[in-house]
């Protein structure tokens, strides 16, 4: 059903109904009307024949008869009537209390979800536009649609479309969504065949990136420039309003230039499973490749098979950098076996059966132990160990496996995929017992905030001593 709102105003003092009818001009036409609503509601109903209904918002002075033969509703049903026989009219009764009390329940009560609405937003006392304001974000929210708002400048004698004046809070709404809850929902309901489309639809792509946490290689980066390309198109839109709002909008997205900016804004909105998985599948790629944090060697991405290539260099146990946990390598000894190894894991951590070499390495990171030694060259121009270089200092980068063997226990735990993997269980004993970090079973929401701030303030500290 379609449906006309008007606030009726009551008569003016010079108001004369013998008076010739003022013309009012519009694109595509014209109408006449003496009294304020009659030539906008007009507009409408010749617009659009198929409005079923004008809900009027009438107040006491309206609904009463004055110094006149009829009230100003009476008047104005009986003028659009005379045209429009078949229109049906509901009076509304504002006595000048609360509007959200007296006004919003009863056309609520009106008006359906699937309806669609009209506005005539002329007439009423002087708060009647911020009135209809709010009841139309009402509406909207419960799903009505709002096709067209229209006022009569009397001055001008035209009807004016205003229907932007309204869709800018639609804008402004869509636009928090998207910043707080990276949906495009809003947006795509009222903007899509606009000038906005090409924006709408890289933050929609970006958006899913996220929150289906779609981290195949460069497929964040790619969705982050192609956004920020399409608000720069956005930009040149002659729409004064969008002029002023798509600046406000870019500052508060400009910081998306990284994976770690993506996974802290994750972590702004409280989406803690997109942070997490982010930051696991992607944090390597980022560490490795676009930091330069650490050299890996030739070729070495090329034997990772299915396994995601950057997460495959830093922690396989065979060829990735977790692997130089092994067989540490002693200018004494030379390769040390796997005996050995089970020997010393067994001094080291007594009663844990299963040998994790990404444990055991990132234990000893930064001792002098002996196995350990020849781990130094690793932190050192020019160095090379197995091909591996570090480009950080030692504790730094033994920090940096600490949290993301962390960070991977907790988006295992919360994905119902953790603590069954030997590894797995190595690791939740190794970072609760030695390390004292929580019990998974005992994380809550602001406990994993802080472990994966904690762990994106640790990166930033990290490019600071990149060599």
């Amino acid at each position: 059903m379609k449906i006309a709102i008007a606030f009726i105003s009551p008569y003016s003092r010079d108001f004369d109904p013998a008076k010739a009818a003022d013309k009012y001009t519009f694109s595509g036409g014209a109408v006449f009307g003496r009294q304020t609503n009659e030539a906008p509601v007009k507009c409408l109903l010749q617009q659009d024949p198929e409005i079923d209904e004008i809900l009027c918002i009438c107040t006491k002075k309206v609904m009463n008869k004055g110094d006149f033969e009829k009230s100003a509703y009476d008047y104005f049903q009986q003028s659009i009537t005379e045209d429009y026989p078949n229109v049906t009219f509901i009076p509304i009764e504002f006595i000048g209390g609360s509007f959200e009390k007296e006004v919003i329940p009863v056309i609520l009560d009106c008006i359906a979800p699937d309806d669609s609405i009209y506005l005539d937003t002329t007439g009423g006392p002087r708060d009647a536009v911020s009135q209809l304001i709010l009841l139309a974000q009402v509406l909207q929210y419960q799903g009505t649609k709002l096709l067209r708002a229209v006022y009569s400048n009397y001055q001008q004698k035209s009807i004016e479309d205003v229907t932007d004046n309204y869709r800018i809070f639609d804008l402004i709404t869509g636009l928090n969504e998207f910043r707080h809850y990276c949906s495009t929902t809003l947006l795509e309901k009222y903007y899509q065949d606009s000038e906005l489309a090409p924006l709408i639809q890289s933050m929609k792509e970006l958006a899913e990136c996220i929150l289906l946490c779609r981290t195949r290689t460069g497929l964040l980066e790619k969705r982050i420039g192609s956004f920020k390309s399409t608000l720069e198109q956005a930009k040149q839109t002659e729409n004064v309003t969008l002029q002023v709002l798509l600046p406000i909008f870019e500052r508060k997205f400009r910081f998306l230039k990284t994976v770690p900016d993506i996974v802290q804004w994750c972590l702004d909105n409280n989406m803690i499973l997109q942070a997490l998985t982010i930051y696991n599948d992607c944090i390597p790629e980022y560490f490795i490749h676009q930091s330069g944090f650490m050299d890996i060697p030739d070729g070495l991405l090329d034997r990772c098979g299915n396994k995601q290539p950057y997460m495959f260099a830093l922690t396989d146990l065979n060829e990735g950098f977790f692997s130089l946990g092994k067989k540490p390598y002693t200018e004494n000894d030379g390769w040390i076996d796997y005996n050995r190894i089970k020997l010393r894991w067994d001094m080291t951590f007594p009663g844990l059966q299963q040998v994790d070499y990404g444990v055991w390495l990132v234990h000893n990171l930064t001792t002098d132990t002996m196995e350990f030694i020849s781990l130094r060259p690793l932190f050192q121009n020019g160095g090379n160990v197995n091909g591996f270089h570090v480009n950080i200092p030692r504790r730094q980068m033994q920090e940096f496996c600490l949290n993301y063997m962390y960070i991977n226990l907790l988006r295992n735990q919360l994905n119902h995929d953790g603590g069954e993997m030997v590894g797995q269980k190595s690791r939740i004993w190794y970072m609760t017992t030695r390390r004292r970090r929580e019990q998974l079973e005992d994380i809550s929401i602001q406990y994993v905030k802080e472990v994966v701030a904690d762990a994106l303030r640790q990166i930033h500290e990290c490019r600071k001593n990149t060599r």
